[in-house]
């Protein structure tokens, strides 16, 4: 940027770097850098309309901000209007109209950019991969099967490409996908009991993302899955409960322990600390009135929880 502080490119990198870490404020003062390169008019629109098109809506992402996605539907509209856009920026104006449609909640625009963007399968476009741009799209205009198939499909793209801030994000989405609330034949959204696997597989996602988002400093991404995690807590479970009150994480635990796992190979299997791994088998022998690991495993293979 110090050799060429109006490239593009550059400064929607710096952008995205500032605003995954929270630093919102030196955020914003490339992000004003970015929008006064989209030129006025141009013959042939190219990276400074196509990339401003990706970027502005993953900033809102994060920050919960719409106030400049107009700019940001502006940039794209300039690319597909044109007979001589490079298909390359038609794909990045399209990925940024499909982040308009899922922030906004716009179920026939998602519908009209889903098919658009259903070819291009197994892709990173800048911002995003796109199957994880599908799982949104199908998430937003209520495919919740198929939005579920493109998240897993994002999983082992992310973690076969090693694109682990992605990984983290699409993780948290997932779990998103997972703990949506339901709706009614006339529209209306309300919270209802989670299924006990849903719950679980949400739980565990979660767990991974934070992990990912922790080590590698994306703040506003941690305090999401720590918002979700809180809301699956919250949310009733399905189902009959466990006994002696044991939740459906100490559940878990007490599977592994029954086959003889340490804390320290629960923490790991689990994504969670050693500590936090040490005070839910502390609270399983506590409930179970077990003397140790063993009587906990004894009590897991009577009630059936193995």
């Amino acid at each position: 940027l110090a050799v060429a502080p109006q490239e593009s490119t550059l400064l929607a990198d710096r952008v995205m770097l500032e605003y995954e870490l929270g630093d919102f404020d030196v955020g914003e003062a490339y992000l004003e850098r970015l929008l006064e390169t989209i030129p006025q008019a141009a013959a042939r629109p190219g990276n400074q309309y196509a990339v401003p098109a990706q970027v502005i809506p993953w900033v809102a992402r994060i920050t919960g901000l719409l106030d400049r996605l107009d700019v940001a539907e502006a940039a794209a509209q300039t690319v597909l209007a044109s007979p001589l856009a490079n298909p390359l920026y038609v794909l990045f104006a399209r990925t940024g109209l499909g982040l308009l449609a899922v922030l906004r909640g716009d179920v026939a625009a998602a519908a009209e950019q889903y098919v658009a963007l259903a070819p291009r399968r197994g892709l990173m476009l800048w911002v995003t991969s796109s199957d994880h741009l599908l799982g949104l799209l199908a998430h937003t205009k209520g495919g919740l099967d198929q939005a579920a198939e493109h998240f897993q499909d994002t999983l082992a793209f992310c973690c076969r490409a090693g694109y682990r801030p992605e990984l983290a994000w699409s993780l948290c989405d997932y779990a998103d996908l997972l703990l949506a609330p339901a709706t009614t034949a006339a529209g209306a959204r309300h919270a209802s009991p989670l299924r006990d696997g849903d719950r679980q597989k949400a739980m565990s996602l979660l767990d991974q993302a934070l992990a990912i988002s922790k080590e590698l400093g994306m703040r506003p991404l941690t305090d999401r899955v720590l918002s979700l995690r809180e809301r699956a807590e919250a949310q009733p479970a399905r189902g009959p409960a466990h006994p002696d009150g044991l939740t459906q994480r100490e559940v878990e635990v007490l599977r592994l322990v029954a086959i003889g796992q340490s804390n320290r190979e629960i923490a790991e299997a689990l994504f969670i600390s050693l500590s936090t791994a040490a005070n839910h088998v502390a609270n399983i022998l506590n409930k179970t009135n077990s003397a140790n690991r063993t009587e906990a495993a004894t009590y897991a293979s009577r009630h059936e929880l193995v």
